[in-house]
């Protein structure tokens, strides 16, 4: 090809169709070259035009397409192109039509089915695994056609055999996280109560109440509660609840430059609620109105996440902020560190405990500083050991297959065992055996 060195940008995947020509990816586009030093573009537009969230079939340089990783040519001439969003896109060389064949999801839209042919259109913060081995994911997206509202969230269920079916009823926007039941139903924290989406799609308050915190045990409506968060269920079926105190700031001036905590409300405590609706405190210290700086309590009961071992510990853990994990070992007990970030910026963007205890963490490189992402077991002690994805830079995207694999953004981290992972990226729920 005796003028290549004047293309301007690398690339990658070259088919070779004819005795002359070749096929080839640039980016987000495939272009045509010939061994005369021609340079054709074929299908797509460059990276520098094309709007990230763009992505749809169409001819020529009307179809967009997104991060495309991996091209081959079919027995029957089409090209096939892998993309970075778990989609299998076909080329037909004559009419460079491109048409959606696998897993692509170019009308935006969320769709039930078994396996590949659903589709996730929203953002999937959180995920949960139900005691018969259902995944539930937390969708939240924002409508871009007028039949669709600005702003909603749903669950949507994976059952054992991969079928997708989306959850009647809707919840409120600023949901973070979830936790299913062996019934399907949903529990999730607002305000001062934890609140069940039933399998049914009605709405109840479960624990609590939503407007008055406060602090008791008890039946479930008569219990209270200052700041829920970090619900799980063990497998006898009873939730858990990280009750994190509520704050009141004294504002900052001229002798306090910036907002310090006055009083803290109730809270610092870890609550076990039975499959009969009973609310008992577990660990940390019930009933407490605190009135001193913030750094003089315990940052245990800052952490948002709960999860109970086989032998019945109970994790609490967080990847946000001052990232950390601290282990309660019986009722009564304190919290004690298995490990603290150093930083008060957090490396890792999701964690997740299994049942035997063993911690995995997930880190992503976005595609501004070169683009990677991985996910690591935790050793005693705090050392980190790969276990998915990759820590080298250019490597952001979804590759199934042999691990190590590839990864984009991670997100709903949970660990089935020490061996078996679930979590979302790029549309899909994905499974990691280890």
């Amino acid at each position: 090809m005796s003028n290549a060195n004047e293309l301007r940008t690398n690339v990658s995947n070259l088919v070779q169709t004819s005795a002359t020509s070749f096929y080839a990816l640039e980016g987000s586009r495939v272009v045509q070259l010939g061994l005369d030093g021609s340079f054709t573009p074929f299908v797509g537009i460059p990276d520098a035009h094309l709007d990230l969230w763009d992505v749809n079939d169409g001819v020529g340089e009307d179809a967009r397409l997104q991060r495309p990783s991996s091209m081959v040519q079919l027995p029957d001439g089409d090209l096939l192109i892998g993309e970075d969003s778990n989609a299998l896109r076909r080329i037909n060389l004559q009419t460079r039509k491109v048409s959606s064949w696998v897993g692509a999801n170019v009308d935006r839209i969320s769709v039930d089915g078994v396996g590949s042919n659903a589709r996730f259109t929203g953002a999937m913060s959180s995920m949960s695994v139900n005691a018969k081995g259902h995944i539930f994911v937390l969708e939240s997206y924002w409508g871009s056609r007028p039949d669709v509202e600005a702003y909603h969230q749903v669950v949507r269920k994976v059952g054992s055999d991969g079928a997708v079916t989306t959850l009647p009823g809707k919840l409120p926007e600023g949901v973070t996280q979830i936790a299913a039941d062996g019934n399907d139903n949903i529990f999730y924290a607002s305000g001062c109560a934890i609140m069940q989406l039933k399998a049914d799609g009605s709405l109840v308050v479960f624990a609590g109440d939503i407007e008055e915190k406060g602090y008791a045990d008890g039946s479930a409506l008569q219990a209270r509660f200052a700041s829920p968060r970090g619900l799980s269920f063990d497998q006898a079926g009873n939730l858990w609840v990280i009750d994190a105190p509520a704050y009141e700031y004294e504002r900052g001036g001229v002798a306090l430059p910036s907002p310090r905590v006055l009083r803290l409300w109730y809270g610092q405590t870890l609550r076990r609620i039975t499959p009969d609706g009973s609310v008992t405190t577990y660990a940390g210290t019930p009933g407490q109105v605190l009135e001193r700086p913030f750094p003089d309590y315990s940052p245990a009961w800052q952490l948002w996440n709960s999860k109970v071992d086989s032998q019945g510990r109970v994790y609490l853990y967080s990847s946000s902020g001052r990232a950390a994990v601290y282990r309660i070992d019986g009722q009564g007990a304190e919290p004690s560190k298995l490990w603290r970030s150093e930083s008060d910026v957090s490396t890792f963007d999701q964690m997740a405990v299994s049942p035997s205890g063993q911690i995995f963490v997930s880190s992503t490189q976005p595609d501004f500083v070169g683009g990677s992402s991985a996910i690591y077991a935790m050793e005693p002690g705090g050392d980190l050991r790969l276990v998915a994805g990759s820590e080298a830079l250019g490597n952001l995207g979804v590759r199934l297959g042999t691990l190590p694999g590839r990864l984009n953004w991670v997100y709903g981290l949970t660990a089935l065992d020490d061996r078996t992972l679930v979590l979302a990226s790029e549309g899909a729920v994905l499974r990691v055996n280890l």
